[in-house]
C-alpha cells in the first residue's frame, strides 16, 4: 500500500510540474515589442538584485540598479530575442536574451542558456523618470 501511495504522489507531482511548465511560453518579436517598448519594467537580475528599466520607442534603454543609472541601446531580433547594450553596465557588451511570459511575470534566458532577469511589474510610460 505505501509503494502505491509513493507512486501516486510522484505522478501528481510530475503532473503539477508539467502544468507549471506549460504556462511559460517564449515570446515572439511582436509580443516583446507590445509588452516592453514604452514601458517601465521592474524586476530582479540573475543574482537577485532589483532593477528598473525603461525602453523608449526610439531604441534607447535606461537602467537604474544598485543606486546607479545607465543608458544604452536595445534591439529586438526577428526571433524575439531582446538585445541590450549599456554604456557602462556589462562593460558595454551586447547581451541578447530570449523573453518568456509566465502567468504573472516575465523571464529571460541568456544566449548561453543561463537564467537572465525576472520582470514582475510592467507600467506604461517612463513612470520613474529614468
Amino acid at each position: 500500500m505505501s509503494q502505491w501511495l509513493a507512486v501516486s504522489i510522484n505522478v501528481v507531482f510530475c503532473m503539477l510540474a508539467l502544468a507549471a511548465c506549460a504556462t511559460v511560453q517564449r515570446m515572439t518579436a511582436d509580443q516583446v515589442r507590445t509588452t516592453f517598448i514604452g514601458m517601465t519594467d521592474y524586476g530582479t537580475s540573475g543574482n537577485g538584485e532589483p532593477f528598473v528599466t525603461y525602453l523608449s520607442p526610439d531604441g534607447t534603454i535606461k537602467l537604474r540598479r544598485d543606486g546607479q543609472s545607465d543608458t544604452g541601446r536595445y534591439r529586438i531580433e526577428p526571433d524575439g530575442e531582446l538585445c541590450v547594450q549599456y554604456q557602462a553596465y556589462g562593460q558595454g557588451q551586447d547581451v541578447c536574451q530570449s523573453m518568456w511570459k509566465g502567468t504573472d511575470r516575465y523571464y529571460s534566458t541568456l544566449s548561453n542558456g543561463q537564467p537572465g532577469v525576472t520582470i514582475t511589474t510592467v507600467k506604461l510610460g517612463n513612470v520613474e523618470a529614468l
